[in-house]
């Protein structure tokens, strides 16, 4: 092999080490985004006395209302 090929080979393997690492440390960013907006949903929900399930079935609900108001504007 050419020398030149050989230092365009050492490169794309070394990126692709590089993309390796920023790929696992990204899924450990987003797994730790997730966790901690848990926890502030939570903090949020005993500040106002609301329980999860609360929350849960007004966010359904709001679904449901934002789904039904899509249908007609569609109609």
């Amino acid at each position: 092999m050419s020398r030149r090929l050989n230092t365009v080979n050492n490169k794309i393997n070394k990126l692709n080490e590089k993309k390796a690492l920023l790929e696992e440390e990204l899924g450990l960013l987003l797994l730790e985004k997730e966790e901690l907006e848990e926890q502030e949903i939570i903090a949020v929900c005993k500040k106002n006395n609301i329980t999860l399930e609360e929350l849960m079935r007004k966010v359904n609900e709001e679904k449901q209302r934002k789904m039904k108001e899509k249908k007609e504007n569609e109609e």
